[in-house]
């Protein structure tokens, strides 16, 4: 349990990470498992804050992102889940 917690923390501080300021991501505890079948289902995802407040590395460093994307962060006794939406 506390591995779990633990690798949260360091994953949400290094998406978290950089000059802008964006803050940490939140990862949230969540006593039921989500579904796991490549969708972000209404309800099961709600607990985990997302995280949208992205920088571009490249070509303008710092820069707000051209296409939204955003993080969310769960966890139980058992693993850590980390879904992400990817817009291209």
């Amino acid at each position: 349990m506390i591995a779990l917690a633990t690798q949260a923390l360091l994953i949400a501080s290094a998406f978290g990470a950089g000059g802008s300021g964006a803050g940490p991501v939140q990862a949230a505890r969540t006593p039921r498992p989500p579904s796991i079948d490549g969708t972000l289902s209404p309800g099961e995802w709600d607990a985990a804050a997302p995280f949208d407040r992205w920088t571009q590395q490249l070509p303008a460093g710092g820069a707000p992102p051209s296409e939204a994307s955003e993080l969310r962060i769960l966890y139980d006794d058992r693993a850590l889940r980390r879904p992400a939406s990817w817009h291209a």
